[in-house]
């Protein structure tokens, strides 16, 4: 068990740069989580098959896409899934609901992502 004292002792080894700094460390951490948790959250999805865009759609609207032959993409609550895949492994239809995480489809070379719209130009977020 630690006593008082030792605590004492303990924060007197800490100068004051050094409580400056964990000080300054823990204010750009809030100020980063809040920042995450402020930004404008965004409502695009972007199919891209072999490299070639398919098509890009609102997370605001529920709705159901056939992409090909046997696998359907699935919008709804501003979420979006792989309801049904031709693939024979099925890890893009297990990875289930996604509102920011691309799903991806080895097999079919199927990549789902979210985009942002930055006037005309589209920016996809990070992996």
């Amino acid at each position: 068990m630690v006593s008082g004292n030792k605590i004492k002792h303990g924060l007197k080894l800490l100068n004051a740069a050094d409580r400056i700094l964990i000080i300054f460390l823990l204010l750009v951490i809030f100020v980063g989580f809040y920042l995450q948790l402020s930004g404008k959250q965004a409502q695009n999805i972007q199919i891209v098959i072999n490299d070639e865009v398919f098509g890009r759609y609102q997370l605001a609207k529920d709705q159901v896409i056939e992409i090909n032959q046997g696998t359907i993409l699935e919008i709804k609550d501003e979420r979006f899934r792989l309801r049904e895949s031709s693939c024979p492994h099925q890890i893009c239809v297990n990875q289930g609901w996604s509102n920011g995480q691309p799903i991806i489809c080895v097999p079919q070379r199927l990549v789902i992502s979210v985009i942002k719209e930055a006037g005309d130009k589209e920016i996809p977020l990070t992996y």
